[in-house]
């Protein structure tokens, strides 16, 4: 968090919105002790909250950030902020921003588009007259995608006395944003630390995990059961729920594989036939190559070598 305060001070000073993704948001929902203030939009952190910037194997964190905005102007200022404050601690910096709608109508058009075929996580795509993503925008992982309500872009704030306010999103948002971050769906990784978010939210205020299961949220949990189904290696069993608390029987639930084509998050429908079903077996090859036993080796070395560096574009969908 030491390495973060110089950023988060001067990227708050600045007329940007953006939110800070992972780390010390999900650092946040894993302590028991945080509560939280639904009017304030704040996620109160305990004391002892910490975030060490080295993984357990010894590579730098990375730091994602999503501005909320279509601006590459603002993209590129937030990069130089990150350069100029934590540049020089090696940790990547991955600068994110929301899409034009246009771009992912290109890649329905163009399904085997070198876009389409790379675009490794997901985007949130809005109209040119929502450039901010006050309103509806499309959440898409191609060839899937859900329509999903501005609300879900909401932002709240870390509070901890280590640092400035932390903007970052709603709570359960960050839940779901790990879930639907990758063709590849949750990782294995991860799994444990969706239920321990979601059972401390629960025993502090369940009325955060209702705004995803009934609420704004709803669209990304059934992008998040596509992925898993996706991604599902065992054909001749369904896909298994993604376990979401130990408190109460929470799941997402994924639909079955042979429904994919007909799913309505499937962006294809009006494509020929042919086109469908080659566009589906490429994703699901995609998502398996990025999951499974071999996945933690993998992401392991990518880590250690700071491979995100080098295929930048291929990961950031660009």
């Amino acid at each position: 968090m030491d390495i973060a305060r110089p950023f988060i001070t001067e990227a708050n000073s600045r007329e940007i919105p953006y939110q800070v993704l992972g780390g010390l948001g999900y650092a946040a929902l894993l302590e028991p002790e945080t509560y939280y203030d639904i009017d304030r939009k704040e996620i109160i952190a305990p004391e002892r909250l910490s975030v060490p910037y080295l993984r357990e194997n010894g590579s730098p964190k990375d730091v994602d950030i999503l501005v909320l905005s279509t601006s590459a102007e603002s993209v590129s200022d937030v990069e130089q902020i990150a350069k100029d404050t934590i540049g020089n601690h090696k940790i990547t910096v991955n600068v994110f921003n929301l899409h034009s709608l246009s771009q992912l109508k290109k890649m329905i058009d163009e399904p085997f588009s070198k876009p389409a075929l790379t675009a490794a996580l997901s985007g949130r795509y809005v109209d040119d007259d929502n450039s901010s993503g006050e309103n509806d925008f499309t959440k898409a992982v191609f060839p899937f995608g859900v329509n999903a309500p501005g609300d879900s872009l909401e932002t709240w704030h870390v509070i901890s006395s280590k640092t400035q306010p932390i903007p970052v999103p709603h709570p359960a948002m960050m839940i779901l944003n790990n879930a639907t971050r990758s063709i590849a769906g949750i990782r294995p990784k991860y799994d444990s630390k969706v239920v321990r978010m979601v059972d401390n939210i629960l025993v502090r205020d369940p009325e955060i995990i209702s705004w995803m299961l009934d609420g704004p949220g709803l669209s990304h949990l059934t992008l998040a059961g596509v992925l898993r189904a996706l991604g599902w290696k065992k054909i001749i069993h369904d896909p298994q729920p993604i376990k979401l608390s130990t408190i109460k029987n929470l799941s997402i639930q994924p639909p079955k594989v042979e429904s994919l084509l007909e799913h309505p998050a499937f962006l294809l429908h009006d494509s020929p036939k042919y086109q469908q079903k080659l566009a589906l077996s490429i994703a699901r090859i995609r998502s398996s190559g990025l999951i499974g036993p071999v996945e933690r080796h993998f992401q392991d070395f990518w880590e250690r070598h700071n491979l995100e560096s080098l295929f930048k574009n291929i990961v950031r969908g660009r």
